[in-house]
């Protein structure tokens, strides 16, 4: 048993946010009580064919990965505050050079740190 609500006509919200009242579709007659069951039928999706994954040979790294990024895959837990590694940037430490991309800097994810 359906419970035939009727849905609001096109455009009643958006007269309702302007502060206009809209005419309202009203409720269809009830005649008693009716029953409402939630859940009471267990759906059963079709078992879904998914093509086997191929994995490739070797996983390649990214060209450039951002500097913090960077900072977390060699220093770990330890990595420094970003402005240290803006410093380190513009003093030239990290070789290969990182790259500035937008707002953004990048370096290859095989730089290393060189101390002075």
């Amino acid at each position: 048993m359906t419970m035939a609500v009727p849905l609001p006509p096109l455009g009643y919200w958006n007269a309702h946010k302007a502060g206009n009242n809209p005419i309202a579709t009203p409720l269809p007659p009830h005649n008693g009580l009716c029953e409402v069951r939630i859940g009471a039928e267990k759906r059963v999706s079709p078992p879904r064919t998914v093509a086997p994954a191929t994995k490739p040979a070797s996983v390649a790294q990214p060209r450039l990965v951002p500097i913090a990024v960077w900072a977390a895959m060699v220093f770990g837990e330890h990595a420094p505050h970003s402005n240290t590694l803006l410093r380190w940037i513009h003093d030239g430490r990290i070789q290969p050079q990182a790259r500035k991309i937008g707002r953004k800097w990048w370096v290859a994810p095989t730089a290393e740190y060189r101390e002075d």
